[in-house]
């Protein structure tokens, strides 16, 4: 069965509330107690509660949230999954995977990590920088189908007077360091079920058993159609070939990985996958990698010739254009929309590209179709 990932979203305010560069020290730290989360844990104010449905392969996960935003943002998440797991190596990759996954998608620079342990259930210390400056400190932990994410983000000190960033520090520790499980709190009351197998789901079970007669086309189609899909690949575009270019090899494959999880029709994700693979002498894996890239890109281009608006090849993500460059060694010099498109017709993008062996300039189009009118 084809790993599912929750990737806990990035949710810290773009401001937080109040402006101030030290902690608050009057503040009164009071316990918070969740029967339903299973854990207790220090706030220093009055937390509130909310909750995110997450729209998952065949499924839908529930987030909730429970959080404070004061001088600094305090939150405490958590979800569960569909399934237990147990094996010491599976838990340690699944985190991994989700760390890697967090990162790709919030732009975060990762300051450090550790292994930790929360009563013996496997957890990641995470202290990252957010690009505003913010720092950001988190517990993530598995507890049977349970995942928490554990968080503290206080603002940045470019300006701060001497000793705040020490002060937040202990406030840090001091919030990361209270949470607590209440008894049973890996055992929800909801009974574990498999995920229910889909279209995109058997599809990629098959090809990952080393099925060599999957239809790619089927296979983004079947993606397309799944609540995973927005059409918003290019998000991760940046962080899987950045890894990559920098030689940070194990890394790249924990991005792809991250992003694979959440979608095995993207071909930049397989792309990495096989060079960093290559690179570290994993050849059969590099192989593997390789053939789903050729599917995929040979899926892409054959509903079309690209020379014209009429016959532009048929993509269902922006980030297809740019694996397609990318795999004939196109730089993108110009991009303009063919339209605006007539009602219920797909929006198609003109691209002026030039080669990067003969520096020949040329033109193809793409047509951003909808997922249900892409021909066969």
């Amino acid at each position: 069965m084809n790993t599912i990932l929750l990737r806990f979203i990035a949710l810290f305010a773009t401001a937080i509330a109040s402006q101030t560069l030290a902690p608050d020290s009057s503040a009164t730290w009071s316990e918070f107690l969740s029967h339903d989360g299973g854990f207790v844990i220090l706030f220093p104010g009055q937390s509130t509660a909310s909750q995110q449905n997450i729209a998952m392969p065949g499924q839908s996960v529930t987030l909730h949230i429970q959080r404070l935003v004061a001088d600094a943002e305090y939150s405490v998440m958590w979800a569960d999954y569909p399934f237990n797991l147990t094996d010491p190596a599976t838990l340690d990759r699944f985190l991994d995977l989700q760390v890697a996954g967090a990162l790709a998608q919030s732009g975060n620079t990762l300051v450090s990590q550790a292994k930790s342990g929360l009563d013996g259930h496997a957890c990641r210390d995470l202290h990252e920088r957010e690009t505003s400056g913010k720092t950001l400190h988190a517990k993530m932990c598995l507890v049977g189908r349970r995942q928490f994410q554990v968080a503290i983000t206080y603002p940045s000190m470019a300006a701060a007077p001497d000793g705040a960033e020490a002060k937040w520090e202990d406030i840090s520790r001091r919030f990361l360091d209270s949470f607590r499980l209440l008894p049973d709190a890996s055992t929800p009351a909801v009974k574990p079920i498999a995920p229910e197998a889909t279209p995109y789901s058997r599809l990629v079970d098959r090809l990952e058993a080393g099925d060599r007669t999957v239809d790619f086309t089927a296979l983004r189609l079947a993606f397309a159609r799944t609540p995973a899909y927005n059409g918003m690949m290019m998000g991760v575009y940046q962080p899987l070939w950045q890894t990559l270019n920098a030689g940070r090899f194990e890394e790249a494959l924990r991005v792809a990985d991250a992003v694979l999880a959440r979608n095995y029709a993207e071909p930049n994700a397989h792309m990495v996958a096989a060079k960093a693979h290559r690179e570290l002498g994993h050849v059969q894996q590099a192989d593997f990698h390789q053939f789903v890239v050729d599917g995929l890109l040979r899926s892409i281009v054959s509903g079309g010739d690209g020379k014209t608006a009429e016959t532009a090849y048929q993509v269902i993500d922006i980030s297809e254009e740019y694996a397609y460059f990318r795999s004939m060694n196109l730089k993108v010099k110009g991009q303009s929309l063919v339209g605006p498109p007539a009602s219920g017709r797909p929006n198609v993008d003109r691209m002026v590209v030039v080669d990067g062996g003969t520096n020949e300039e040329r033109v193809i189009f793409f047509s951003v179709e909808n997922p249900t009118t892409i021909r066969r």
